[in-house]
């Protein structure tokens, strides 16, 4: 397999190449997930950001979608003051 760009600056590699495994094979996404957040040595593996708790791509999902929801809430209730 050959990858025509790797860029992740200071952050680890671990992210990339989970989205991209999950962007693959999304049936193995939650159990890839849940090892790599039981063996990880920091808190933004494999997701790329805080998980808030979440410890598989499916949790990870749910969560994301909330969370977005509530920033879309907040800023039309700010443009609407």
């Amino acid at each position: 397999m050959e990858y025509k760009s790797w860029h992740c600056g200071s952050v680890t590699q671990v992210s990339e190449m989970f989205w991209n495994l999950h962007s693959r094979a999304p049936d193995l996404a939650d159990d890839i997930s849940k090892w790599v957040v039981a063996n990880r040595k920091g808190n933004y593996m494999p997701f790329g950001t805080l998980a808030c708790g979440a410890t598989t791509a499916t949790e990870f999902e749910r969560y994301w979608k909330l969370a977005t929801a509530q920033r879309y809430t907040n800023q039309q209730k700010e443009l609407d003051k």
